[in-house]
C-alpha cells in the first residue's frame, strides 16, 4: 500500500475479542497530542486520512476501522 501524503499504513489491533484496524499517522514533530479520530455510520478510518496530514505537526492521530465497517 502507498504511504502517500494522504494515506496512512493499516495495522490489525487486537481489542478484547475483536481485530480492529487502525491508521495512524504520527506527528512530524515531538510533543503531538494524542487523537483517536472515529468514522461515523456507513464509513471507514481512511475518512480521516486528509484531516490527518494536515494535523500531523499538531497530532499524533490514530483512526480506527469499527467492526462491521
Amino acid at each position: 500500500m502507498s504511504t502517500g501524503p494522504f494515506t496512512w499504513p493499516a495495522a490489525p489491533v487486537q481489542v478484547g475479542a475483536q481485530q480492529v484496524t487502525l491508521r495512524r499517522a504520527e506527528p512530524t514533530g515531538s510533543g503531538g497530542e494524542p487523537a483517536v479520530l472515529v468514522h461515523g455510520l456507513g464509513g471507514s478510518s481512511l475518512d480521516w486520512a486528509r484531516l490527518m496530514g494536515v494535523l500531523r505537526d499538531l497530532l499524533d492521530s490514530v483512526a480506527p476501522d469499527l467492526p462491521g465497517f
